[in-house]
């Protein structure tokens, strides 16, 4: 009975898992209007340092089609960086520009993965992005992580998954920048 049981949610959880998808990246984080960066010049820069182009895969264990991103994952992290420092009151300049205040973000790890369950399936999706953020002589640098799990008996269409990725992506970039530490130290505050 178990036996049978398995083979039909493995069956179940990669029918369509074949089928290859891209996810339009699209994070979004809330911030409030401030003067905190007094006009303090930064200059940005975000990188895509994953390990693999591919998302994830669809199917459990690794087998399936991928989920690639359908844009440049650190051109929607940096426009979305750009809009949200300069509602905080930031001068903000492109990375090749001279500028007292530096904004390094890298996108290191973004994975969505299956695994299999005995009656459901598992989501799980990983993020990853570390900031380094400088004005003057000061430097200061962290990681931020996400993890998300959704149970599943079938596997998710394509436009649950791309929300999914949005959400854990958004909700690491909110960390970075709801990080008091780092926008002190682009406005070149002492800590």
């Amino acid at each position: 009975m178990k036996t049978v049981a398995l083979f039909v949610l493995s069956l179940l959880l990669s029918g369509c898992a074949f089928s290859p998808q891209s996810a339009r990246i699209r994070p979004i984080a809330s911030v409030a209007e401030s003067s905190v960066g007094k006009g303090v010049v930064v200059a940005v820069r975000v990188v895509d340092e994953r390990p693999d182009q591919a998302i994830g895969k669809r199917g459990a264990g690794g087998v399936g089609a991928d989920i690639v991103p359908a844009n440049q994952i650190e051109v929607a992290v940096q426009e979305l960086l750009v809009a949200s420092l300069k509602k905080r009151g930031f001068s903000v300049v492109d990375s090749n520009v001279s500028a007292q205040a530096k904004l390094g973000v890298e996108v290191r790890f973004l994975q969505y993965s299956v695994s299999q369950g005995l009656w459901s399936g598992g989501i799980n999706i990983k993020v990853a992005i570390k900031a380094t953020a400088s004005n003057g002589g000061q430097i200061y640098e962290q990681l931020y992580r996400n993890d998300k799990e959704e149970r599943v008996q079938f596997i998710p269409a394509a436009q649950t998954n791309e929300n999914w990725i949005n959400e854990s992506l958004s909700k690491c970039i909110q960390d970075l920048l709801d990080d008091t530490a780092l926008t002190e130290a682009l406005a070149g505050k002492q800590g």
